[in-house]
């Protein structure tokens, strides 16, 4: 320390350039000192360092003993832990790996083994729950896939064209029927707006339908009217519905489109078909009952009259019959051709059935422009028709009714001018006819008869008179025509020349007919069993029994009723009756035939019967008619005609008998034209049953008893 001082004092004085305070000896000496003092200080610091080595060296042997045991220790300790830390962690980790890559690869059928309770066996099992799940997962998004992909072969098969936009209709997919439908490429229509309605061709209403319910976010559905990409339209008939996320925003829309093009086209042919006649195009029953409102309607508001006109074709029939369908459809065409001609564009022209056509002329002022209308028709309706080099000529009968003079209703002015028609039809050839009193007169009376004609064998009053048929050379009564009478309460006896065809008409015909043919061979049958086993009761059959029930059935129960044998009934057939059909007729009267009863042509050279289909029907005798007969000695004409039939007859192996003979020198020509066989007043008018079976006796040598 007091070398330091020193020290410090000298550095003092030369820092100062002042005197040293110690000469050089004394600073020597002090420095020695010092030194020696260090030196000192030094053997005795290397000393105890001497010492503290040797004990660090000794200390230091026991440690590295100890460091060695502890090593050894620390080493046993390190295996035991990795023997544990394997078995307990790298080993439970190893196959959490293996289950990992197992997992990983997808492999989720193997299940994962559970080895323990601890962290890892928790482990274990988060992982085969995981692979459970995932598992599970994958079976139902392979049958979502599945049910996916059956969605979209649908979808793609579909008969009908799928669209789904977006909110803002801008198009996200489109199936393949859509492309076949609307002819637009899927590539070309992806992304751009799709238009489910074209402005200009759906009706507002509709437009409000469909825009109200997309803001409803409700389901629109309909017809619509698309373009397709060439330009065509095309009907489709489409639904049009929102798809909504989980907040409820509709993000897209589904339209689906049925193109019923061809239903549309289908429903507007029936719709035409509906209100027109198929083969003429002229509107039918349906439309004119449309157009009669409408004109009445305007006629109303104006004052004006209505005429309908029915027009009937005179004797369309046979040229149906003898020159085929196809023929008469041709005239049927070009009448409605010529009758659309005259009428006006306010005017319309109906078929109203067969060879019917109605005619309603709207805005008529005096009854004389319906006359001048009429004139005309009958005018064009009479010029010649050229069909395959076959000129044709018709002519028409029209009747004609006023509204509201002669009818308010549709069915009152049809029925008036119906009875107008046939007015005018009974006039022969081509004439008009108006409405008139009395033919109302007689339409109430024909309403009447109907009615009372339908009660009438309910009634009892109906009854069969029978006209003897006499055998010209032996003057015995061979047979007998059984002939209808009504017996009306008001009007007395009626003969059937004024109900039958009504009966016809209306279907009456058939029960009637039906005990007609019972009572005339329960009679035959009495007679026969009382002593006349030849006589034959000739029965008149219409051509309704014959189109509405099976006539050889009715027959046949008829005989099998009255157990009168087939030889000794004779059914007899018009002229007119067997040309309506004549295929249909053959097939009937040879059915007759088979079950053996005869068969007469009644009114024989009064119709327009071919001679080619004479020989082909089995009939067994002709009856000429009294319109022959009744002038057969005046008239050239006609005994030409008898005694043609006569010849005709024979050569056809056909029996032959005439009706209405009233006269002597009459009965002189028939004998001598050779015909064996008539009736008429001059052997006896038709009588009841009880007068017949009294007039046998006087016509036959035996007079046998009757019961």
């Amino acid at each position: 320390g007091r070398y330091e001082k020193l020290r410090k004092s000298v550095l003092l004085a030369s820092h100062r350039e002042n005197a040293y305070p110690i000469d050089p000896l004394d600073w020597f000496a002090e420095a020695t000192r010092s030194i020696d003092s260090i030196l000192a200080l030094s053997q005795a610091v290397s000393q105890h360092n001497d010492r503290g080595i040797s004990s660090i060296q000794a200390n230091a042997n026991h440690t590295a003993l100890t460091l060695l045991g502890s090593a050894l220790s620390i080493g046993v300790l390190f295996f035991g832990t990795c023997v544990i830390i394997y078995r307990r962690i790298l080993h439970p980790l190893r196959r959490l790996e293996q289950a990992a890559d197992t997992i990983g690869d997808g492999n989720f059928q193997q299940p994962i083994p559970i080895f323990s309770d601890d962290e890892f066996g928790s482990l274990e099992k988060r992982f085969e729950t995981m692979r459970a799940n995932l598992l599970f997962d994958r079976e139902q998004r392979e049958k979502a896939e599945l049910e996916l992909q059956k969605l979209h072969q649908a979808v793609e098969q579909s008969v009908s064209a799928i669209i789904i936009t977006d909110s803002d209709g801008l198009a996200e997919y489109v199936n393949h029927r859509f492309e076949l439908t609307s002819g637009y490429q899927q590539i070309s229509i992806i992304g751009t707006e799709i238009k489910f309605i074209r402005p200009g061709e759906t009706v507002p209403q509709t437009c409000r339908e469909i825009w109200d319910a997309g803001r409803a976010d409700g389901v629109w559905e309909g017809e619509l009217l698309n373009q397709r990409k060439n330009g065509e339209h095309y009907w489709v008939l489409a639904s049009i519905s929102p798809v909504k996320n989980a907040q409820g925003k509709v993000t897209h829309y589904i339209s689906v489109q049925h193109d019923i093009s061809e239903r549309k086209t289908l429903e507007k042919q029936l719709n035409y078909l509906a209100y027109h006649d198929a083969l003429t195009g002229l509107p039918n029953r349906a439309l004119l009952a449309d157009r009669f409102n409408q004109v009445i309607s305007r006629s109303r508001r104006c004052g004006c009259q209505v005429a309908l006109l029915i027009l009937d074709l005179n004797r369309f029939k046979v040229i149906n019959d003898s020159l085929g369908h196809n023929t008469g459809d041709a005239v049927l065409l070009e009448v409605a051709k010529r009758l659309q001609a005259i009428a006006r564009e306010s005017d319309t022209v109906c078929r109203y059935g067969g060879d019917e056509f109605v005619i309603l002329l709207a805005d008529i002022e005096h009854a004389t422009g319906v006359s001048d209308v009429a004139r005309r028709i009958t005018e064009s309706i009479a010029a010649p028709i050229s069909l395959e080099e076959k000129e044709l000529q018709i002519s028409c009968s029209i009747g004609a009714t006023l509204w509201p003079q002669d009818g308010e209703t549709l069915e009152n002015l049809l029925s008036h001018a119906d009875a107008a028609m046939y007015q005018a039809k009974g006039q022969g050839g081509a004439h008009f006819s108006f409405f008139t009193t009395e033919l109302n007169e007689q339409v109430q009376l024909r309403m009447e008869l109907e009615n009372d004609l339908r009660q009438s064998l309910k009634r009892n009053q109906m009854e069969v008179y029978y006209q003897p048929q006499v055998n010209l050379d032996t003057g015995t009564i061979i047979g007998m025509e059984a002939l209808l009478r009504w017996h009306h309460p008001e009007r007395g006896l009626i003969s059937p020349d004024s109900f039958i065809s009504l009966a016809e008409e209306t279907g009456s015909i058939l029960p009637i007919g039906e005990w007609v043919l019972e009572q005339a061979c329960i009679l035959a049958r009495t007679l026969q069993i009382g002593g006349y086993p030849e006589l034959v009761v000739a029965v008149n059959v219409s051509v309704r029994q014959f189109e509405d029930q099976d006539i050889a059935e009715t027959i046949k129960n008829a005989l099998a009723r009255s157990k009168l044998p087939p030889a000794n009934l004779e059914i007899e057939v018009t002229e007119s009756t067997m040309m309506k059909d004549p295929e249909a007729m053959i097939r009937s009267l040879s059915a007759l035939k088979r079950l053996g009863v005869g068969l007469a042509l009644d009114d024989f050279g009064t119709g327009y019967s071919s001679l080619v289909y004479l020989q082909r029907f089995p009939f067994d005798k002709l009856k000429i008619d009294r319109a022959f007969i009744v002038d057969v000695n005046t008239s050239e004409n006609h005994a030409t005609m008898t005694h043609t039939i006569s010849t005709m007859a024979k050569n056809l192996d056909m029996g032959v008998i005439a009706e209405g003979v009233e006269t002597g020198d009459q009965l002189a020509f028939l004998k001598q034209c050779g015909c064996k066989e008539a009736q008429g007043y001059l052997f006896s008018r038709p009588v009841t049953v009880g007068q017949f079976t009294e007039l046998l006796p006087k016509y036959n040598q035996i007079t046998p008893c009757l019961h």
